[in-house]
């Protein structure tokens, strides 16, 4: 009958009296744990920042290196169309010139035009000049001694062939067994008699 006259206040502050230490672990430890997880969100919610930073500072990184080396790429093909194109100015080239080059080079192979060169190239001297160097005429000269030769040699295939008759060792092979027979007695016909022995 007591609580009926007892204020509110009061009796929230006989609950807290009457509390066992129980209630109060347990809600301590509900109060840290919601504080905790608080505290956890907020630093993941700071590093899910940080490292969506640290990956767009990484791409944005390496575009701008993939954009240099681009660049760079770009300024060297441009250098070198710059020198092809220097290298290949027509408008100096004389006809004559160009027509007298032609008629010296045109008893030459491709194989040999390619040594002319590399002799130009390396003596840093015209085709024209290349031609008459020693080093020009004896390459010439000793691929075309090779060249004739191999030539004059028949093939194996060609020399190795037996005739017999108006017959070759291809037709003699590719018989008929009875065609054989009759080319062989044709042939022992032909052939003289060796008598010297009677």
């Amino acid at each position: 009958m007591e609580e009926a006259n007892v204020s509110p206040d009061e009796a929230i502050q006989r609950d807290m009296e009457t509390e066992t230490p129980e209630n109060q672990n347990e809600e301590e430890a509900t109060s840290e744990q919601e504080t905790s997880e608080d505290e956890v969100s907020q630093e993941t919610s700071k590093q899910k920042p940080d490292a969506e930073q640290e990956k767009l500072e990484r791409e944005h990184h390496d575009f701008k290196v993939r954009a240099q080396k681009a660049e760079t790429k770009l300024k060297e093909l441009k250098k070198r169309e710059n020198i092809v194109r220097e290298k290949v100015d027509f408008s100096s080239v004389d006809p004559l010139d160009l027509a007298k080059t032609v008629s010296v080079l045109k008893d030459y192979n491709s194989d040999e035009l390619d040594y002319i060169q590399v002799v130009s190239k390396g003596k840093g001297i015209s085709l024209e000049e290349a031609v008459i160097t020693d080093e020009v005429k004896t390459y010439v000269e000793a691929k075309r001694q090779k060249a004739n030769e191999s030539n004059k040699i028949p093939s194996p295939s060609s020399s190795g062939s037996i005739s017999v008759g108006d017959k070759t060792q291809d037709d003699i092979e590719n018989m008929s067994s009875t065609e054989y027979s009759v080319f062989v007695k044709e042939q022992k016909e032909k052939a003289p008699v060796n008598r010297q022995g009677i």
